[in-house]
């Protein structure tokens, strides 16, 4: 039967109305009792507050015509609950279903979830519809949009900070640089000692603060930066960091394992870097009592890959696995070994922005294994 042709003949007794009226109002939502023409047949007390509301007067027809009588919603609303409810009496659909802007009460109740279900008892036939208020999960979900977007722009604009703050103190460093490394040159050995040892140390911090600004500089543009991915062959690819690693390479006796390793869909300058800090610091942190050695591997299961970078180095105490990913940390600040304390923490910003994630596992003295995952949708078909 179609929305507005109330059936008279399948009206249930009083008694029965009585029960589902006692029924209905012990619920939390509003609720009505419709027949197979949509009108209402029993109404709980929280649908008078929700939907009738404060409204004088007759209201007629089916219920979505009452509740735009009511000034519940408006015309569009009332025209798409009512097709939702022809379909669900006709038996077109299981359900309808849908969170809708309604006019702010004296509660201030602004969006309400109407579901509308059949009922088919043989005695009677019809639907039951439900109104649950949402309005405060949607004014939350809209203050989270806001402060989601507020702290987007923030974001962005303490990278654009980093970027030109980074940038403009390149030049100035550099004439420091220089000017500190041509006193090096022209007076180191006519001074005492002392002078030399200032000079060095000068060239030394000139030299330290440039790599952190540069690696300042690349951890700033991995965030909103786009990417260029394309298949990378993970094997070609350490063999090429290897290549680039040439000067850590030549002051260190150890030996290199790498294992047959798959191709993924990824950026190859943002992979590289991943990998260059990896091997780069299994070189630098070598223990001085042993030939270094460093392996790599990786292992699918279906869901995600995990890379393996694996060395028998100094290893790091337990109590700093998570430390080290930190900007700016390093666990042997002192000990002459070349370092900025960022690489590790552009190596797990550039595993997080595939969805993927980055661990150690280690103990001092016993080396460490760094292991980082990567989505299998990332793995190539070919």
């Amino acid at each position: 039967m179609r929305p507005g042709r109330c059936d008279i003949d399948d009206t249930p007794s009083e008694v029965l109305i009585a029960v589902w009226k006692v029924l209905l109002d012990a619920l939390p939502a509003a609720v009505a009792l419709l027949d197979g023409g949509g009108c209402p047949v029993v109404t709980n007390t929280e649908l008078s507050r929700m939907v009738v509301r404060e409204h004088h007067g007759a209201l007629t027809g089916c219920y979505p015509s009452m509740a735009l009588q009511s000034g519940l919603w408006t015309s569009d609303v009332a025209a798409r609950v009512e097709t939702g409810l022809a379909d669900v009496l006709a038996g077109r659909a299981d359900m309808f279903e849908e969170e809708v802007a309604v006019a702010e009460d004296s509660l201030g109740c602004g969006w309400q979830r109407v579901q509308i279900l059949p009922v088919d008892r043989g005695a009677f036939d019809g639907a039951v519809a439900m109104h649950i208020d949402v309005t405060q999960q949607h004014r939350l979900s809209d203050s989270l949009l806001e402060q989601k977007i507020h702290l987007e722009d923030i974001n962005r604009e303490l990278q654009r900070f980093v970027y030109v703050a980074s940038h403009d103190l390149q030049e100035p460093l550099r004439t420091v640089a220089s000017f500190v490394q041509l006193l090096a040159r022209r007076y180191r050995g006519q001074l005492d000692a002392d002078a030399d040892e200032i000079i060095d140390f000068a060239v030394s911090g000139a030299k330290r603060m440039s790599a952190q600004i540069q690696d300042l500089l690349s951890y700033s543009r991995l965030t909103g930066a786009p990417t260029h991915v394309t298949e990378v062959d993970l094997g070609e690819l350490v063999r090429e960091v290897l290549k680039g690693l040439d000067t850590l390479v030549s002051e260190a006796d150890f030996d290199v394992v790498v294992h047959p390793l798959p191709s993924v869909l990824a950026d190859p300058v943002r992979l590289a870097s991943l990998l260059q800090n990896l091997i780069g610091n299994a070189i630098k942190y070598r223990h001085p009592d042993r030939r270094a050695r460093v392996e790599i591997h990786a292992v699918n299961d279906g869901n995600e890959l995990t890379v393996t970078v694996a060395d028998n180095g100094i290893g790091i105490d337990p109590a700093y696995h998570d430390k080290v990913f930190e900007m700016f940390e390093r666990l042997f600040p002192q000990d002459g070994r070349q370092g900025t304390g960022i690489g590790l923490a552009i190596a797990q910003r550039i595993v997080e922005s595939y969805g993927g994630r980055i661990w150690v596992e280690s103990e001092e003295g016993h080396g460490s294994t760094f292991r980082f995952s990567l989505p299998a949708g990332m793995m190539s078909a070919g």
